[in-house]
C-alpha cells in the first residue's frame, strides 16, 4: 500500500521545519504591502490592455486568432492578479496559522483522508509553505490495526513521514491499537507490531503521550529502555490485549499482563502525571463487540484481578492513577497514596489482607482528589475508604463488591457527590440512606438489578424527595418491572416541564434480549414528551 500524497516535500517546495512556527517582522508586512501595490498597478495595467484588445478585435474584419489568443493570456493574469488581491493573502502568518489550527483535528487517524493539513497544503505555495511550518499539525497522530489495514510496515513509514513534519523538538503524541480479530493475531505473534513499537521508541525523548493497545509482550520494549528515556512524558496509558487464557490466574496468582516490575524509564520521567494501565479483554468470536465493556473490570471478570508485587512509579508527581486491575491491599495503596499529594483521579483495586480496619491515625488527606473508583470483589475497599479524608470529591465509583453503607456515610469530608455508581446490589433501606446522604447528586449509575426496591423507592425518587438535582439515571431493568420505572420517569418529566426539577436522561443497561419486546410497548408511553424534547437516554441488551 502506497500513500504517495504523503510524500516528503517535493523538490522547489523544501521548507525547513521550525519548532518555533513562522514568525512575522515589520519588515515583513512593510515587504508584503509594497508587492500588493505592484500587484494592483500591474492589474490596472492589464485591464487597461485587455480593453484595448477588445477594441481591436470589435474593428477586425478578418482572421484574428493572434489577438484571441493575447485575450486569453491578458484573462488568465488578471484572474491570477486577482487571486493575489484576494482578502486571504492579505492575513499575517498568525493568523492564518490560528485558522488552520482551528479548522485542523487535535490528533490525526493516519491513514489519512481529506485531512485539513493535506488539503491547505495543495491550495497554493504560500500556504503550503506556511502549513509545512506548523508544527502542531504533524505532532499527534492515532493509527489503527485491522484485518483490511495491516501493513504495518507502510503504517510505520507513514507514521515516520507525518511526524518529521513537527521538526526535531516538537513534542509529540502517538496513539495506536489492534482491533477486531486482527488484535488476536498480533497476540498469538507480537512481533507483527515491533516495526512500529521500534519507531515509537526512537521518538522517546519527544514523546509528550501515548496510548498503545497491543500484547503485553510487544508492549515490554518500552520497559527495557534506560532511565531519563522520557524526559518529556507527561501521560501514558497502556491497555495489554488479553486472550481467554490469559484470565486464568496460575497457581503463583500472576498473570502474564501484569505490569513488569522494572519500571526505571517511567519511574525516573520528570513530568509524568497521569499513567493509566488497563487490560483489554479480546473479544470470543461469538461475542458482539457491543455487549463488551473493554474495562477488565466488570463483574464477570473480576475473579482475574492481578494481585501485584510492589512496583515503582513517580508518586509525588501524578494527578491521574488508573489501575482498575492491579489489586494491592488497602495498606500497600496508602502507602502510595501518602506519596501522592496531587492525586485527582484515583482508579484502583484492592486485595483483602484480612487484617482490622486501621484507626483514625492512618487517615490519608487528598485535597485534589475528586474522582475515586474501587474495585474490590474479594473485600478490602471498605479498609481504603475509612482511611481517606477527600474534600474535593465528586465522583465515587464502586464496583466487584458492596461497601457498607454505613462507611460511606462515615467519610470525613465536606464534598457534595455528583455522580455515584454502584455495581454490587445494596438493601433498598441501605439505598435510600446513601440517596438522602449524598442529596447533591446529578449522576447515578445502578449496574445491579434493582428489582427488590419497593414501588415506594420509585415513587419517592418520582417525587424528588431525595435527589432533587438528579439528571442520569443508568439502570438494568426487566420487562416485569420496567412498568414502575416509567411511571418514575413520568412524573420527573411533568414536574422538569413545570420547572421544579431539572429534566432527568434515563437510560438502560444490561437489558435481556428477551425482554426488549415488552420493555419496548412500556416506553411508548413516553412518546407524548418528544414534543418537549425529553426521550430515553437509550438502552443496551447483552
Amino acid at each position: 500500500m502506497a500513500y504517495e500524497e504523503l510524500d516528503p516535500v517535493s523538490p522547489g517546495f523544501s521548507v525547513p521545519l521550525s519548532p518555533a512556527g513562522v514568525r512575522s517582522t515589520g519588515n515583513n508586512a512593510i515587504s508584503q504591502e509594497l508587492q500588493l501595490r505592484v500587484v494592483r498597478r500591474d492589474l490596472l495595467e492589464e485591464e487597461s490592455g485587455l480593453g484595448h484588445s477588445e477594441g481591436s478585435l470589435f474593428d477586425l474584419q478578418g482572421p484574428f486568432g493572434d489577438l484571441v489568443g493575447q485575450r486569453e493570456d491578458l484573462e488568465r493574469k488578471i484572474s491570477s492578479l486577482h487571486i493575489e488581491l484576494a482578502a486571504h493573502k492579505k492575513l499575517p502568518p498568525e493568523l492564518l496559522t490560528k485558522i488552520f489550527l482551528f479548522c485542523s483535528p487535535p490528533t490525526v487517524a493516519l491513514p489519512p483522508r481529506d485531512e485539513p493539513p493535506l488539503t491547505v497544503a495543495q491550495t497554493c505555495r504560500p500556504w503550503r509553505d506556511l502549513v509545512f511550518n506548523v508544527p502542531e499539525l504533524w505532532a499527534s497522530i492515532s493509527v489503527s490495526f485491522t484485518e483490511q489495514q495491516n501493513n504495518v510496515a507502510d503504517l510505520t513509514d507513514l507514521s515516520v513521514q507525518w511526524l518529521s513534519r513537527a521538526g526535531r523538538t516538537y513534542p509529540l503524541s502517538v496513539t495506536a491499537e489492534c482491533t477486531g480479530t486482527y488484535a488476536t493475531t498480533v497476540c498469538e505473534n507480537p512481533g507483527l507490531v515491533a516495526a512500529f513499537i521500534s519507531m515509537v521508541i526512537s521518538h522517546a525523548p519527544r514523546l509528550r503521550d501515548f496510548d498503545f493497545a497491543f500484547p503485553m509482550a510487544a508492549l515490554l520494549p518500552l520497559f527495557e529502555l534506560p532511565r531519563g528515556a522520557f524526559p518529556r512524558l507527561e501521560r501514558m496509558s497502556l491497555r495489554p490485549l488479553l486472550r481467554p487464557e490469559d484470565l486464568y490466574l496460575p497457581d503463583t496468582g500472576h498473570c502474564a499482563w501484569h505490569w513488569p516490575s522494572t519500571t526505571h524509564p517511567f519511574y525516573a520521567a520528570p513530568l509524568v502525571c497521569e499513567i493509566t494501565f488497563q487490560p483489554r479483554r479480546l473479544l470470543r468470536p461469538s461475542e458482539p463487540e457491543e455487549d463488551i465493556d473493554e474495562a477488565v473490570a466488570t463483574p464477570t471478570l473480576d475473579r482475574h484481578l492481578f494481585f501485584a508485587l510492589t512496583f515503582s512509579l513517580p508518586w509525588s508527581q501524578l494527578s491521574v492513577l488508573c489501575y482498575p486491575c492491579t489489586a494491592l491491599t488497602a495498606d500497600a495503596w496508602c502507602a502510595v497514596l501518602a506519596e501522592c499529594t496531587k492525586l485527582a483521579s484515583f482508579e484502583v483495586a484492592i486485595k483483602p489482607s484480612g487484617q482490622s480496619l486501621s484507626s483514625r491515625e492512618d487517615l490519608i488527606v487528598l485535597h485534589s482528589l475528586t474522582l475515586l473508583s474501587v474495585t474490590s470483589p474479594r473485600g478490602g475497599g471498605e479498609e481504603l475508604i475509612q482511611r481517606l479524608v477527600t474534600p474535593s470529591l465528586t465522583m465515587l465509583d464502586l464496583a466487584g463488591g458492596p461497601v457498607s453503607a454505613a462507611c460511606l456515610i462515615d467519610l470525613r469530608s465536606g464534598f457534595a457527590l455528583q455522580f455515584v455508581g454502584f455495581d454490587s446490589p445494596y438493601p433498598a433501606d441501605d439505598m435510600e440512606r446513601l440517596l438522602h446522604h449524598f442529596s447533591d447528586i446529578t449522576s447515578l449509575r445502578f449496574l445491579f438489578t434493582t428489582e427488590h426496591f419497593p414501588l415506594s423507592f420509585w415513587q419517592r425518587l418520582s417525587r424528588a424527595e431525595f435527589l432533587p438535582q438528579l439528571e442520569i439515571l443508568a439502570v438494568r431493568r426487566t420487562a416485569t418491572d420496567v412498568p414502575v420505572l416509567v411511571d418514575m420517569i413520568v412524573a420527573r418529566w411533568k414536574a422538569a416541564i413545570e420547572g421544579s426539577v431539572p429534566n432527568l436522561g434515563v437510560g438502560f443497561c444490561d437489558v435481556r434480549p428477551a425482554d426488549v419486546p415488552a420493555i419496548n410497548d412500556e416506553v411508548r408511553r413516553l412518546d407524548k414528551y418528544a414534543g418537549d424534547g425529553r426521550a430515553l437516554v437509550g438502552y443496551n441488551s447483552f
